[in-house]
């Protein structure tokens, strides 16, 4: 089912935002309410704090089994089970009477978000032409950081006035949940071509994409960086430069903005020099700050820099990715973004991972952060990789 460019299903649109918005609320939910979670339960504030890894983990390792199912079922399907598996585990987490409850409901909650993404982008591929194709990936990464603008401070709130707490504040996410529920039936209920060849067909058939495979290495490596970046940013600031608590939130809430102005800018531009430019472009904006972090980037007003480089560096990447992975010609369609889905969620968990494990060993934050420049390199050197593989497919093909 095709619409028109000159008329887009807003409403589909708009059910693809919300998605992304859950997506991302959904993962940093916790990241407020760990005080208090750790109070009541009684663990440390550390192990109340790998609550976002569990989800992060399980949602990663869903996405991989789920593939070979991605092109059985209709995205309208997809999107509902996704939905109630969150709900279950909103419900779980809230109620949660130990922190092992809690902890099941958070890896429930990662179940739901496995392919949430991924069936989202597939139905941009299968409801929209160009231009609004790429302008839904650019839509979806900006409802992403709505999120982070709107959302995470609403929990903050309520988590602060509300008499029960931390629950109270998870209990909010149930609003937009509903109402992504009910709007997944304007989502059409086709069922696309099944994919021949078994459990394991899917993955033959994306494992002879090697330009896929190199865009999966590129967007992997990219929010690998990124991640590890924000996760210790806060602290490095505070450490070393003794940031004012408000300064900070003014840092965020700036460069937040700078991406939602650059995710309007990014899909024009995939459609004038194409998505290789763009991504190699992304992976450079992050690569810069991390390898220059100590020296270039040492005080506070290059830290907003910084910040906004990063932002807007890794949403080129995540755009840019994800729309040339929408056109990669395919029988597996849903399983080329589950997969995709995957990558983003390796980056998301072991980029914090390893640059702990950096900053534990170095006891410095700018050492950490260049070494995960260089693994933004790395991403770019991967989309050079991916062009090259497409060039060479499409001369194959006497295109």
């Amino acid at each position: 089912m095709n619409a028109q460019p000159a008329r887009p299903r807003f409403d589909i649109l708009a059910v693809i935002m919300l998605g992304g918005f859950l997506n991302f609320l959904t993962i940093i939910q916790v990241s407020p309410l760990v005080p208090g979670i750790a109070r009541e339960f009684g663990v440390s504030t550390a192990l109340a704090g790998q609550l976002a890894t569990l989800t992060a983990v399980i949602s990663f390792l869903g996405s991989i089994l789920a593939t070979p199912l991605m092109d059985r079922f209709s995205r309208r399907g997809w999107l509902r089970v996704e939905a109630g598996l969150l709900g279950i585990g909103l419900l779980v987490s809230v109620l949660a009477p130990g922190f092992g409850w809690l902890m099941l409901g958070r890896a429930i909650s990662g179940l739901g978000l496995a392919v949430l993404t991924a069936n989202g982008y597939a139905v941009a591929r299968e409801v929209f032409d160009e231009p609004w194709r790429t302008r839904s990936v650019g839509l979806f990464v900006s409802a992403s950081i709505l999120a982070f603008i709107v959302g995470l401070p609403i929990i903050t709130s309520v988590n602060a006035h509300a008499a029960s707490g931390w629950r109270a504040a998870l209990a909010v996410t149930a609003v937009p949940l509903v109402i992504f529920l009910l709007g997944t039936g304007r989502i059409p209920a086709v069922r696309p071509p099944a994919v021949p060849g078994g459990v394991f067909g899917a993955f033959r058939v994306v494992g002879g994409h090697p330009e896929v495979m190199w865009l999966y290495g590129a967007l992997a490596a990219v929010i690998g960086c990124y991640g590890g970046w924000l996760a210790y940013f806060g602290a490095w600031l505070d450490d070393d430069f003794a940031i004012p608590a408000a300064t900070l939130s003014l840092l965020f809430l700036v460069s937040g903005s700078v991406e939602l102005a650059g995710n309007n800018v990014v899909p024009p531009l995939i459609r004038r020099i194409g998505p290789i430019p763009v991504v190699v472009g992304g992976a450079l904006c992050c690569a810069v700050p991390l390898l220059l972090a100590g020296t270039v980037f040492a005080s506070i007003p290059a830290a907003f820099l910084m910040a906004a480089m990063m932002n807007v560096g890794s949403a080129a990447v995540i755009i840019g990715v994800n729309a040339r992975l929408l056109g990669v010609p395919t029988s597996a369609p849903g399983a080329v973004m589950s997969l995709g889905a995957a990558a983003n969620g390796l980056g998301g968990w072991s980029g914090p991972l390893v640059a702990g494990w950096l900053l534990a060993a170095s006891g410095r934050y700018p050492s950490s952060y260049r070494a995960l420049g260089m693994l933004a390199l790395a991403g770019g050197a991967c989309v050079l990789f991916a062009g090259r593989a497409r060039s060479r497919a499409a001369a194959a093909h006497g295109d």
